[in-house]
């Protein structure tokens, strides 16, 4: 098997709708689907070769995204040192940090049975290097919106819903 780094900045902001309970408000992902970016190819190679109607005949096309020979990772967050890149996963709930103890984290699979600090689970997306934990979030920015009346080309009376999403400038990294 092979595999290919790619690297996104994004260059504006950047919606990846999620579900949210609050029907006004849109949410977005902190991170870059695989499947968005496999979608994305494969729609670059029908309008490249020409086959919107018969991509499903096209040997290459089936073979790659139907059958599944071509797979992306979802894209996180790294981290810029200078100009070097470093990667990030998301830091899983059993790594958690002590309450009041910024410096300071365990993971719980490994406690033995008589572990009893109280401890909080640490978000967004890290990586180890020996003993140290280096963690970044995604920066993202809240937007407000009102609804359009698309006959009149006016806003919709008292129809305001806000969005989230991905602050520009912010590189993502996957295979």
């Amino acid at each position: 098997m092979q595999a290919i780094r790619y690297r996104i900045t994004t260059l504006s902001p950047l919606l990846i709708s999620s579900n949210t309970g609050d029907p006004n408000m849109v949410s977005t992902l902190d991170y870059i689907p695989g499947t968005h970016l496999r979608g994305l190819f494969a729609n670059l190679y029908i309008r490249k070769k020409g086959i919107k109607n018969d991509a499903h005949r096209d040997e290459t096309f089936y073979r790659w995204f139907l059958k599944g020979e071509i797979g992306f990772t979802n894209g996180y967050i790294v981290q810029k040192k200078g100009s070097d890149y470093k990667a990030l996963l998301p830091i899983p709930l059993s790594i958690q940090r002590e309450k009041g103890e910024e410096n300071t984290a365990y993971d719980l699979l490994l406690q033995n049975e008589d572990f009893d600090k109280q401890t909080t689970p640490i978000s967004g997306y890290g990586r180890l290097s020996g003993n140290q934990l280096y963690k970044k979030n995604t920066k993202k920015s809240l937007n407000f919106h009102h609804a359009r009346d698309k006959e009149r080309g006016v806003s919709k009376e008292g129809q305001i819903f806000n969005y989230e999403s991905i602050q520009e400038g912010q590189v993502f990294e996957g295979y």
